[in-house]
């Protein structure tokens, strides 16, 4: 057995000889391409590391193993180490193990120490970065909506902690905009780091709103960033028709659509959202359903939510029936709410909601107008 270290490790000291490992980073990649990894190995042995050693990365389910020369060591002494290792064809997000091993062995092969990793998903996200958006548009843009108190933000905030090059500590932002019933309450759109993806947070639909066509305003994007839920929209029609020339550069690519577990349980709060979705699809644009909160049925799920559970998958099919969509297209999430400590298998599941959406989104980008907008009243964000 090998002891866990994320990343952000301190040095773990390992027996044979007296080595210590430092992960630096794992630089990032997209799935099937190869992976690098950095590590820094400090003999606090009496003797010195063999001339001709060789740090090696374990064969597993997504690498082929492969080492790399490190030479001699003299003790007390440091030395940073760079690996390339090749992965294996065909793996999905899915496939990605939680850690991966690494080995520092002798000419002759005696292990002189070694140390299992976890990965960072963060990692993985090099395809991301490669998403080009239309032209005329800065961004793929992903929006976010779906029932008040489904976790959308929380979905977000997972995302954000995901691609995040920080330390090990989850860190839960404050979006603006929030308010006592809805999280948010602002129509926010939120950069990914190190991408061209921009997500769209909404407030959540209940029985009362978006009767006045906030949401058909939102898909066509003609709607700005920084609408507050609490306007008139007749009140700004009028500079939002000014703005059709611009509607491609704010328009959504693709739709997850959130809903909590217990409202499909509710016959009139699914009529409300089977109203909201059957409007989003009636305007062609690429839609998920994410069932949401479902850990509050399966507890197990929030410690391993990759596993599968008779319930996920009766929840996720009672959710493609009530809303007539296919079961392909209805994920399920578990973000980011009291943890302290990043977990990746969270973050994987994150991954593949994001990577499917943006997937999607790239196939639905077309070309967008690149004329400028003029400002209305109130400074919103025509971008």
């Amino acid at each position: 057995d090998h002891p866990i270290s994320p990343v952000s490790a301190h040095f773990v000291q390992k027996v044979r000889m007296n080595i210590k490992f430092r992960p630096i980073a794992q630089e990032l990649s997209a799935l099937g391409e190869p992976l690098t990894f950095s590590i820094e190995i400090k003999n606090n042995d009496s003797n010195a590391v063999p001339q001709n050693s060789r740090l090696w990365i374990l064969e597993d389910s997504l690498i082929f193993e492969d080492s790399v020369e490190v030479g001699a060591i003299q003790p007390y002494q440091s030395k940073r180490v760079r690996i390339t290792v090749q992965t294996k064809g065909g793996i999905t997000w899915r496939d990605i193990p939680d850690t991966y091993t690494y080995s520092l062995k002798s000419k002759t092969g005696q292990v002189l120490g070694s140390l299992r990793v976890q990965h960072r998903m963060r990692s993985f996200c090099g395809g991301l970065t490669k998403i080009q958006p239309p032209e005329g548009s800065e961004f793929i843009n992903i929006l976010i909506c779906g029932f008040f108190g489904a976790g959308k933000s929380a979905f977000i905030n997972t995302v954000l902690n995901m691609v995040s090059s920080s330390d090990n500590n989850v860190v839960h932002q404050e979006f603006v905009g929030g308010g006592a019933e809805h999280n948010t309450k602002e129509y926010t759109a939120i950069p990914i780091e190190g991408t061209k993806i921009r997500l769209f947070d909404t407030w959540g639909i209940d029985e009362k709103n978006y009767r006045d066509g906030e949401l058909e305003l939102i898909v066509s994007g003609l709607m700005p960033s920084g609408f507050d839920m609490d306007m008139n929209v007749r009140d700004h029609m009028t500079q939002m028709m000014k703005q059709q020339s611009t509607v491609s550069k704010r328009r959504p690519h693709a739709i997850l659509f959130f809903v909590p577990f217990a409202l499909l349980d509710d016959t009139n709060l699914t009529s409300v959202m089977k109203t909201q979705l059957d409007k989003i699809k009636n305007m062609q644009i690429n839609s998920f359903v994410i069932v949401s909160r479902l850990d509050e049925a399966v507890p197990q799920l929030r410690s391993a939510p990759n596993n599968q559970f008779p319930e996920v998958e009766q929840y996720r099919q009672k959710a493609a029936t009530a809303l007539g969509v296919p079961l392909g297209l209805v994920r399920y999430s578990v973000p980011y709410t009291i943890e302290q400590t990043r977990s990746f298998q969270i973050e994987r599941l994150s991954f593949g909601i994001l990577n499917d959406a943006a997937a999607a989104a790239k196939a639905r980008a077309k070309v967008s107008s690149k004329a400028a907008a003029p400002l209305g009243k109130k400074a919103f964000q025509w971008d």
